[in-house]
């Protein structure tokens, strides 16, 4: 498990490791003193290590965080996979949800699986060969990764297509998010996702700005901030994720993001085939394996 020094959730773990030990609370000069001397250790004694959220790896290991309490990770290479203690390093953010233990399928029963989770979707044939492709990406450790911008009329299920994307690779309690207002907030975002979906974007609210930043997370950037105002110190955070949004208007308009943008146009769903938001959940949570 891992935290950062200086967290709230670090201070309640070195809380209640010491309550457990001395049966009494630490005062707050021992926890300020704790926390200078472990900052003191890891900058110069401890190597450097590159943790992420849910998804860790390169092209021989990929480790992907169950994100549940037994803190193991699918491991897996070119001979197949396995589950256990994980050898990277992850990081876990406030409303990351537990991903199924998988099992190995055969060729039929992986076919069977996938035309399941079709069904669940509104999509055709060739669409759904993207939405394929998209989730594979979304599973690379390190990208280039796409952005998904699904396009649609009221009740073409364009939103929940984005939170069944999401599910399958970085399932949360709140699957979609708002657009960020400056590069702080994306950056809190982009730390915090492994994929960012924003819900019902139009053309009143996304501007050429934040086109431009969803092109650059795309594919990598570092962005840097100032650490404190009362210091000339900086920050510098690389980001890298893969985007989904929804909507009505057609948003993707700058070069940038078009070349970056894999483009879905769903049709709305007939009225005597719409189903209710608990049993689209429902239905998705058969497809794995939760009922």
């Amino acid at each position: 498990m891992l935290f950062r020094l200086k967290s709230t959730d670090f201070k309640r773990f070195f809380s209640y490791r010491y309550m457990s030990a001395n049966n009494s609370s630490p005062s707050s000069k021992l926890l300020n003193t704790t926390l200078e001397y472990l900052e003191g250790k890891a900058v110069f004694e401890s190597d450097m290590i590159s943790p992420d959220v849910r998804l860790v790896g390169d092209e021989e290991l990929i480790e992907i965080d169950l994100c549940d309490s037994t803190y193991n990770a699918v491991r897996i290479t070119a001979d197949g996979f396995d589950v256990g203690q994980p050898d990277g390093y992850f990081v876990r953010r406030h409303g990351l949800l537990p991903l199924p233990i998988p099992v190995e399928l055969t060729h039929e029963e992986c076919l069977q699986a996938m035309a399941e989770f079709k069904s669940v979707l509104n999509v055709n044939d060739e669409q759904f060969i993207l939405v394929v492709g998209a989730i594979l990406m979304a599973f690379h450790p390190t990208g280039p990764y796409s952005v998904l911008f699904v396009q649609g009329e009221h009740g073409s299920a364009k939103g929940s297509l984005c939170e069944a994307i999401k599910s399958v690779v970085d399932p949360n309690k709140t699957p979609h998010t708002t657009l960020p207002k400056d590069v702080n907030d994306l950056v809190i975002q982009a730390t915090s996702n492994r994929i960012m979906s924003f819900d019902n974007v139009s053309e009143y609210t996304f501007n050429n700005k934040i086109s431009d930043m969803f092109a650059q997370v795309a594919t990598g950037v570092g962005l840097r901030k100032r650490q404190l105002y009362t210091d000339d110190g900086e920050c510098v955070i690389c980001v890298i994720r893969m985007i989904m949004m929804n909507g009505i208007d057609d948003v993707v308009t700058q070069s940038d993001l078009c070349s970056r943008t894999i483009g879905l146009r769903l049709s709305p769903v007939a009225e005597n085939a719409r189903i209710s938001k608990r049993e689209f959940n429902s239905r998705l949570g058969a497809v794995f394996g939760d009922n």
